[in-house]
C-alpha cells in the first residue's frame, strides 16, 4: 500500500530531496510529498491528485498528507478538483523547492540537499523525533473517507 511507503519516507532518521522528471500523479504526487524537499522539471510534467477523475477518494492518512504538506489556500484546487501543476505553478504554491532543466535536474537537488545539511551535524534520532512531533496528524488508523455521492 501506498500509506505504508508514505510513512517510511516521512518518518525517516534524515533529510530525503527528490527530483523529478517527468509526471508525479496520485501515488507519484503522494510519494513527492513524503520527501522533505522537492525539485522538479522545468519543462515538462505536471503534479496532480487525479483521483476525482477516476472514482477514488483518499484513505485518512493520504489526506492528511496532502492537507500538511500543500497550503490550505490550495486544498480545493489540489485535492478536490485534481488541478494540474506545472514546475512553475507548484513552485508557487510551494509544493516543490526548486525547479530546473532536465540536464541540471540531479545537480540541483544535490545542491539543495547539501545547503539543508551543511548547516551542521544533526542527530539523526533527534530529527526523527521532531518529524514524528510535526507528523503527528498523519498518524491514523487507516480508515476511508467515503464519498458523499454514495451516502
Amino acid at each position: 500500500m501506498v500509506h505504508k511507503k508514505c510513512t517510511a519516507f516521512v518518518y525517516q532518521r534524515y533529510s530525503l530531496t527528490q527530483c523529478f522528471s517527468g509526471h508525479a500523479f496520485a501515488a507519484g504526487m503522494m510519494i513527492a510529498l513524503c520527501h522533505d524537499y522537492r525539485v522538479m522539471r522545468q519543462d515538462r510534467g505536471w503534479m496532480c491528485m487525479n483521483e476525482v477523475f477516476n472514482g477514488m477518494t483518499f484513505q485518512v492518512f493520504m489526506l492528511n498528507l496532502l492537507k500538511t504538506k500543500i497550503a490550505s489556500k490550495d486544498h480545493l484546487n489540489a485535492i478536490v478538483f485534481g488541478h494540474r501543476y506545472t514546475a512553475d505553478d507548484a513552485k508557487a504554491i510551494e509544493v516543490v523547492h526548486a525547479i530546473s532543466d532536465m540536464s541540471t535536474l540531479e545537480s540541483t537537488a544535490c545542491s539543495l540537499a547539501k545547503k539543508i545539511l551543511s548547516r551542521g551535524d544533526m542527530d539523526r534520532a533527534v530529527v526523527k523525533r521532531l518529524k514524528e512531533n510535526l507528523y503527528t496528524d498523519l498518524i491514523s488508523n487507516n480508515v476511508v473517507i467515503t464519498s458523499l455521492a454514495k451516502l
